[in-house]
């Protein structure tokens, strides 16, 4: 799948390419408006389709989605771990980079608008099947893959509308999912670490409970019953996890969407909005099915979880990370354009290769 994926996404660009005869982007970007007027609509139309076809598959949109759910539940935790983060990062910063400087402004905005509706159901779908889906997980990996796809969805709603702070909007949104989404996945390490045979030991009183919890697939929502008891610190940490992915007030995956909505708004979109607001109501839902096992359901008796001190200090930075980003967002906006230089020259000309 990732194999016809990548090859569609190089069909695509052998299309822009075949017609503008450059492989730098900016040539490209300059030489796009004066092909569409020369009667190349559909050919560019085409070559964009089949790009978006490659790239939907990295990020994990729909209806190019459905590796993920079974590649997180099969995969290691620190393989899902990366695949979550890092692979759906180097995805976006992708599109940002191609479809930014290829055709932001007149060709977006005049020519093209048939590219922003496509992208714009291309996020909604994301954000109603992710979030639709999840509600019925009991395995917590497969409930973060579809929540990953909601919030690939929400990474969408900026390209659909194309504003001038797209780039702002999706690098502050992706370091607040890189926080909140490894400190989860490093909880769930802690917990599978330490609780199945544990649980299927000290919490099952039969013999059948004791085979079902065993034969338990890693990752079992069961796993995280009564981990306020057990550990309390850890509780809170994936407490603040779940609020941030929820976009509750005060984390950083609030702040990340309420700046993404805000932005849709100030360009005259209005449903998007309404959407991204009605799966972010939905989606407490599943985040607070774990939030219940942890409080309301209980767990082994008198069973202590060991935590890594390399874990446990990645787990209280991403939570402080998390928390320091939702109510001080400005200072993450003022490193950002302070101390990656790499920003500025994101959108920059390069040197053409002799």
């Amino acid at each position: 799948y990732g194999a016809a994926a990548s090859a569609t996404l190089l069909y695509g660009f052998s299309f822009i390419y075949g017609l503008t005869g450059s492989t730098q982007l900016f040539v490209i970007g300059q030489r796009l408006p004066e092909l569409w007027a020369s009667g190349y609509e559909f050919v560019l139309m085409v070559g964009f389709v089949l790009m978006l076809v490659g790239f939907g598959y990295k990020i994990s949109a729909v209806p190019f989605h459905t590796w993920a759910p079974d590649v997180y539940e099969g995969a290691p935790i620190p393989t899902v771990s990366f695949l979550s983060v890092v692979s759906k990062a180097a995805g976006f910063a992708m599109m940002v980079r191609v479809f930014f400087l290829i055709f932001y402004g007149d060709m977006w905005s005049s020519k093209l608008p048939a590219v922003g509706w496509l992208l714009a159901l291309v996020a909604a779908a994301s954000m109603i099947v992710g979030t639709t889906a999840a509600l019925h997980q009991v395995n917590v990996k497969r409930l973060l893959a579809y929540s990953s796809i909601a919030q690939a969805g929400y990474l969408l709603v900026p390209f659909a509308v194309m504003s001038t702070l797209m780039f702002d909007q999706i690098l502050f949104f992706l370091l607040a999912y890189l926080l909140m989404n490894m400190g989860l996945f490093t909880v769930l390490l802690v917990v599978v670490r330490n609780g199945q045979d544990a649980m299927s030991s000290a919490a099952a009183t039969t013999e059948d409970q004791q085979e079902q919890l065993a034969r338990a697939p890693e990752g079992d929502l069961r796993l995280f019953a009564g981990l306020y008891r057990r550990s309390p610190a850890l509780a809170l940490a994936t407490t603040v996890f779940l609020l941030s992915l929820a976009g509750f007030p005060f984390t950083a995956g609030f702040f990340g969407k309420l700046y993404i909505l805000l932005g849709t708004v100030a360009m005259g979109n209005w449903w998007l909005p309404a959407v991204m607001i009605i799966t972010t109501v939905v989606s407490y839902a599943f985040y607070f099915k774990i939030v219940r096992q942890m409080y309301l359901r209980p767990g082994p008796n008198g069973t202590k979880l060991h935590i890594p001190p390399v874990l446990g200090v990645l787990i209280a930075v991403a939570a402080v990370g998390t928390v320091v980003f939702g109510i001080f967002p400005g200072l993450v906006f003022d490193w950002m354009h302070q101390s990656l230089p790499m920003l500025e020259q994101f959108f920059t000309p390069g040197t053409p290769a002799v």
